[in-house]
């Protein structure tokens, strides 16, 4: 998974499991200063009535200064508004 910006990109995690339809899991150190390791698994649940949770569990590892990761809740409820507002 690579993050192209403007200045240049990095590589944000590499793709470890996939199951369509279910889960993507992905590790690498998403960006974070100091973090020698990370995984997020997003896992897909049918809620049975035509709707369907995501659940995203987000953990990295590794000498992570505090307040390097303030971004990222919000960078992953960015994403999620995205998500929904595409599926509407």
């Amino acid at each position: 998974l690579w993050d192209q910006r403007a200045e240049g990109g990095y590589a944000v995690g590499v793709v470890r499991g996939f199951t369509a339809n279910r889960e993507l899991i992905l590790d690498g150190d998403f960006g974070i200063p100091g973090a020698m390791h990370g995984r997020f698994v997003a896992t897909l649940t049918p809620d049975g009535e035509g709707s369907t949770n995501i659940r995203f569990h987000h953990t990295v590892i590794g000498a992570i200064a505090e307040g390097a990761t303030d971004g990222h809740e919000a960078g992953w409820g960015a994403l999620l508004q995205q998500l929904c507002e595409a599926a509407a």
